[in-house]
């Protein structure tokens, strides 16, 4: 059994999960565990000026399904999509990797 808390900082753009699991093996907790995981999310317009910054040009972006048996669609994302894929046009700048 997993059961999950997330809480968005709208500050810093960083969801955290704090995951509880209980392993169960015939009716009887075996194991427990927790974990806390901090991720910064980006919106569509922070990748889009990203993109720009380093030489790509955005054509768009689309719902990603990971539960689904092909998890990318050209499904249009909206205010409530979670997971987006981008798909982007080099503009034939070099890109400089190095620091």
């Amino acid at each position: 059994m997993r059961i999950i808390d997330t809480s968005l900082n709208l500050e810093t753009n960083i969801v955290e999960f704090k995951i509880k699991c209980k392993v169960i093996k015939n009716g009887k907790l075996v194991d427990r565990f927790e974990e806390e995981h901090k991720i910064r999310i980006f919106t569509p317009p922070e990748i889009a000026h990203l993109l720009k910054e380093t030489g790509f040009k955005p054509l768009g972006f689309f719902k990603v399904n990971w539960q689904a048996e092909r998890p990318y669609s050209l499904d249009s994302i909206n205010l409530q999509t979670t997971n987006v894929a981008c798909v982007a046009k080099n503009l034939g700048n070099r890109i400089n990797m190095q620091s």
